[in-house]
């Protein structure tokens, strides 16, 4: 029974559920016959192994749509179309965004919910089934019996540091968007987001300091590496791993400007050798961005037709029907116009196509195509086409193409070579390499190439506060007339946000201000 116990529990791992509420004469020392408790689906090997699935589900679903377009829609590489219906159009213009705002909201309360599970599993849930598991080891005289068990427990230690990276990538990414951007000097005092490490919180949740949530993650990362010491380091890994960890330490320091830390780390991952960059061919591109192979790949989520994950391609719009398009969002020209003509980057990225709004037709529009999914996830074909794309693909957690950037900015504010690790992933892009250049120069070109690299993926915003850079959106595409316009309210076009505006950081959700108070939830300036 215990082996089958999570499948009365949601797909989403809800962990409690309410019962009887409802009846008239129900009693209430009885335990229902139709579910289990919490503290009774730990029990066994094969709960650790449902639970396991379970962090990795959750983990897969936290990635790609609104954790990642809502900050692209902030930034300068989109416009909004014609007929984009205002999805998403208060981000787009920013001063309309609010701390009501439902998609904020569920990013935040998301990354939360899902601490809850992780947290009951660091709380004594693994280890509990560790302690059962060795209890059962030593009482056995049984050599084949007790063989099987170690195993299992050395299995279990693994699920105990897959949790405690999890949590790791949650409360970065909590940090990253909701807490004042990292300042060594302040970091103690400044508002960070609430560190809630216990799946039963006080009645009182409190916003911790920006210091407090970095330790946080450093210290579930070092955990985390304990456990995951034997977990296999390879292209492609679907599982979490050291190297896992040393991407997301790398990502980690460079947010918080450590530079020497950012490009000791990055340059582990570079020097392992493990994860090469492609060959600059039209086949490897393709094989990266339709296919979801590639040898940079350093962790990865597992996908298929039944169990995909969020679809950011349908939220950019790359929609693509027999006979027509109209996506939502665009790329600006001035996006378009930084990649050179011999960048492979350009082939899996953007299409020219004819699109059509309210009727009209304008020809030789550039589209976004770079998340139009894997065609062997389609779930539709048609004649014309083929697999009709849902914007399905596996999702890229981790790319050694970042650890190259990461190495790039952190080497130029260290007066270390940065063209080394810049030069290398033009080159593997179809670009030249750059010689002769230094000071604001080279940071522009690093700065190009990390928009480049990392098009649309969720990291513009945050870059663009990282480096104390305005917000200027690129300007826009037109038709061959030059009369092609995305968007009736033409703030939207040539929106420029000052490179210290508070909104850079996400508002704490309403919400939760006025469930705990803003005692203990004070909202960030500028909401």
């Amino acid at each position: 029974m215990k082996k089958n116990s999570l499948y009365h529990i949601t797909c989403g791992m809800i962990l409690t559920v309410v019962f009887g509420l409802l009846s008239t004469s129900c009693d209430l020392t009885r335990k229902p016959t139709s579910s289990i408790s919490l503290d009774e689906s730990l029990e066994t090997f094969q709960d650790a192994e449902a639970w396991n699935r379970g962090v990795y589900a959750q983990f897969r679903n936290r990635q790609g749509g609104s954790f990642v377009t809502i900050q692209e829609r902030m930034g300068d590489c989109l416009n909004a179309s014609d007929g984009f219906g205002n999805r998403g159009g208060d981000y787009y213009l920013w001063d309309e965004m609010s701390a009501s705002d439902g998609g904020i909201s569920t990013v935040y309360s998301y990354y939360y919910s899902t601490l809850k599970n992780v947290n009951k599993l660091l709380e004594g849930g693994y280890q509990h089934v560790i302690d059962r598991l060795q209890s059962e080891a030593v009482a056995t005289d049984d050599k084949n019996a007790k063989a099987s068990l170690e195993e299992e427990i050395e299995k279990t230690k693994e699920y105990l540091g897959s949790a405690y990276f999890a949590r790791a990538f949650y409360f970065f990414n909590l940090l990253w968007r909701f807490s004042t951007p990292y300042n060594a000097a302040t970091a103690k005092s400044d508002l960070g987001v609430p560190v809630v490490t216990v799946f039963n919180v006080s009645d009182q949740v409190k916003r911790g300091t920006v210091q407090e949530g970095y330790d946080q993650v450093f210290a579930d990362l070092n955990e985390a590496e304990k456990y995951l010491k034997n977990a296999p380091n390879m292209p492609g890994s679907t599982q979490f791993n050291t190297d896992a960890i040393t991407a997301l330490r790398a990502r980690a320091y460079l947010e918080m400007k450590d530079y020497e830390n950012a490009y000791t780390e990055a340059q582990k991952l570079i020097k392992s050798n493990r994860y090469p960059l492609i060959e600059p061919t039209e086949k490897a591109i393709m094989n990266m961005w339709r296919y979801d192979k590639s040898s940079e790949f350093i962790l990865v989520c597992p996908v298929s037709k039944t169990e995909g994950a969020s679809s950011t391609g349908s939220y950019y719009g790359a929609y693509i029907n027999k006979t027509y398009h109209s996506p939502d969002w665009l790329p600006t020209q001035g996006f378009i116009d930084k990649f050179a003509e011999n960048d492979i980057r350009t082939l899996a990225y953007f299409e020219k196509v004819t699109v059509y709004y309210n009727n009209i037709e304008f020809k030789d529009i550039t589209i976004i195509s770079k998340f139009r999914g894997n065609p062997n996830l389609a779930t539709k074909t048609n004649d014309y086409y083929g697999p009709f794309p849902n914007g399905q693909h596996a999702p890229k957690i981790f790319r050694i193409a970042e650890d190259y950037l990461i190495a790039a900015e952190a080497a130029y504010f260290t007066n270390k070579d940065a063209l080394t690790p810049l030069n290398a992933l033009r080159v593997s892009r179809g670009l030249a390499p750059l010689s002769g250049i230094s000071g604001k120069e080279l940071l522009q070109e690093i700065k190009d190439e990390r928009l480049r690299e990392l098009a649309l993926e969720g990291f513009r915003l945050f870059d663009l506060r990282r480096w104390g850079d305005p917000m200027n959106r690129m300007p826009y595409q037109t038709d061959k007339e030059g009369s092609f316009l995305f968007l009736n309210n033409s703030k939207g076009l040539t929106l420029k946000i000052a490179k210290d505006n508070p909104r850079f950081t996400f508002p704490i959700p309403q919400y939760d201000i006025n469930v705990y108070g803003e005692e203990n939830m004070p909202q960030n300036p500028g909401w």
